[in-house]
């Protein structure tokens, strides 16, 4: 897992990536979204247990957090 950036319209927005097997294939990307309750308490941590599954299964994840103020 790993912490990153992305910039929109001017804010600056978590972004946190889980990455696949080090196998050395080619995977593709899930990028996971959150409703609007954002990652609060207790969606947050279901919704990175679910990102994190699916990395276990050889796909990279990545989870935004496009609110703001989450």
């Amino acid at each position: 897992m790993s912490d990153e950036t992305f910039t929109s319209n001017g804010n600056t927005h978590k972004i946190t990536m889980y990455p696949a097997p080090a196998d050395g294939k080619s995977t593709q990307i899930i990028l996971v979204l959150h409703g609007n309750a954002g990652l609060n308490p207790p969606f947050g941590s279901q919704i990175h247990s679910f990102a994190k599954s699916l990395a276990g299964l050889g796909y990279v994840t990545a989870v935004p957090e496009y609110y703001h103020d989450t």
